[in-house]
């Protein structure tokens, strides 16, 4: 990373006790402001948003109607939205009395109806490094990325491809003389 571009992340103070912010300034280098955000737990580059969960908290906040609150804040003040849940979620349903169809409609939810990208990570050290992935995308922008999607063009559709059977021979062309 150069200096030219350091990463700054806004951390909302209550992210303190997850330990990330640490991880991000002694393991990463990254500038983080504590703050407290009215939306989401962190800002990348005042451009994203993202909300942490962990497993436990995505699934009380199905029960109690925070998740969609937080995604339509979210969605109200950036084009750019991104949800991480953190932990196992197959152990959701054996500490809270949730169905697993109510967990993963919410994850369609977000994902489609609210448009807002979910990433899942193990733990507090995995969150860090995915939000300095998320940095070094969105500040390297002197640098083209090997992993970034590059542009493509749609090539016309040829008549052949609309038709396949005519490039086949016809039955014609197939016969053999009766001699």
């Amino acid at each position: 990373m150069s200096q030219n571009n350091p990463i700054i992340i806004h951390a909302d103070r209550r992210e303190n006790s997850s330990g990330i912010p640490l991880i991000l300034e002694h393991e990463y280098g990254i500038k983080v402001l504590p703050a407290m955000l009215r939306t989401g737990d962190y800002i990348i580059d005042e451009k994203i948003v993202i909300e942490r969960k962990t497993h436990l908290d995505f699934a009380q906040s199905i029960i109690d109607g925070r998740l969609f609150q937080q995604a339509a804040m979210m969605r109200k003040f950036f084009n750019r939205s991104l949800l991480i849940v953190e932990g196992s979620m197959e152990s959701i349903s054996e500490r809270i009395k949730i169905h697993s169809h109510a967990v993963k409609g919410a994850l369609v939810s977000i994902a489609v109806a609210w448009q807002i990208s979910i990433l899942f990570s193990q733990d507090a050290a995995e969150t860090a490094l995915l939000l300095w992935l998320i940095g070094h995308q969105e500040t390297a922008s002197a640098i083209e990325l090997s992993y970034r999607p590059r542009q493509t063009t749609q090539a016309p559709v040829s008549t052949t491809a609309l038709h396949p059977a005519r490039t086949f021979p016809s039955r014609a062309q197939n016969r053999r003389p009766l001699t």
